[in-house]
């Protein structure tokens, strides 16, 4: 797989050794391992970065979550219907009992509302994005690049790297599926499976390209 992307792009390919399953000094491309409590003094010395990810949360949790939006929905659905019956006019009132809800369940940043006092318009909206994070929890790992003196400026590479990691553990989880006959082998072949992982590379870079802003770049 690191062979193929050698031939599509120009930047130092690192890859991060999470279970130390590969020998140090490879040719092909640097390597990084985990490191625990790395010294101060260290870290001054060694070429390290960190990297964050973000993994689903507890089914418990997630549940929580989901039982604090239903409330604070309707919680809002109750004060839009006070509103379109006359019984909550005054802007005051309306914000005093909107911010209780929403403090109440924990969705002071995933929940924003609108008042108009003229037009009586109440509307309100979850900001999915934030949900969304919300039912994660945010891991942040060090890495040492092994076999090289060089440091962070000199490979171009920023001092914290964020993974997007949740298709790719998809594909591993798909290939531990054992195969049911001789035409199922040939799914595990290495060049199958680096195309795999190549072409959610590919489907990644296009979907943030296509989520930009007009006018940006990709």
């Amino acid at each position: 797989m690191v062979e193929r992307l050698q031939r599509n792009i120009s930047n130092t390919i690192i890859v991060l050794d999470e279970d130390s399953l590969l020998k140090a000094n490879n040719p092909n491309f640097l390597m990084a391992k985990q490191v625990v409590n790395l010294p101060k003094d260290l870290m001054e010395r060694v070429p390290y970065f960190n990297t964050i990810r973000y993994e689903q949360k507890s089914e418990l949790e997630i549940k929580e979550i989901r039982a604090n939006m239903a409330k604070v929905t309707a919680g809002l659905e109750n004060i839009k219907a006070d509103v379109l019956l006359g019984k909550l006019n005054k802007d005051s009132a309306l914000r005093k009992r909107a911010e209780a809800v929403i403090k109440a369940n924990g969705c002071q940043d995933v929940v924003s509302y609108s008042f108009n006092e003229a037009s009586q318009a109440f509307n309100y909206s979850i900001n999915e994005e934030v949900l969304r994070e919300k039912n994660q929890s945010v891991v942040t790992t060090a890495w040492q690049i092994e076999g090289i003196d060089k440091d962070l400026d000199t490979l171009n590479l920023p001092s914290t790297v964020k993974l997007k990691i949740d298709q790719f553990n998809i594909i591993t989880d798909q290939l531990k599926i054992p195969p049911i006959n001789m035409y199922v082998d040939y799914h595990y072949s290495p060049d199958v499976i680096s195309g795999h992982i190549q072409l959610e590379i590919i489907k990644y870079q296009i979907s943030r390209a296509m989520d930009m802003p007009q006018g940006g770049g990709v």
